[in-house]
């Protein structure tokens, strides 16, 4: 397999910051939103095993 080729257009700028490819607040509101769930999901399998 033949390593892939060098991509003329792409750089390397000094002193530069890189921006996030995330926004925090969707993150947590996302991590949020899983976490009830997951509790919910809990909580409905100890319900239904007792």
């Amino acid at each position: 397999m033949e390593p892939p080729k060098a991509d003329a257009s792409v750089g390397v700028v000094s002193g530069a910051l890189e921006g996030s490819n995330v926004s925090a607040v969707n993150a947590l509101v996302k991590m949020i939103e899983l976490s009830k769930h997951y509790e919910l999901q809990v909580k409905v399998m100890k319900t239904a095993h007792s």
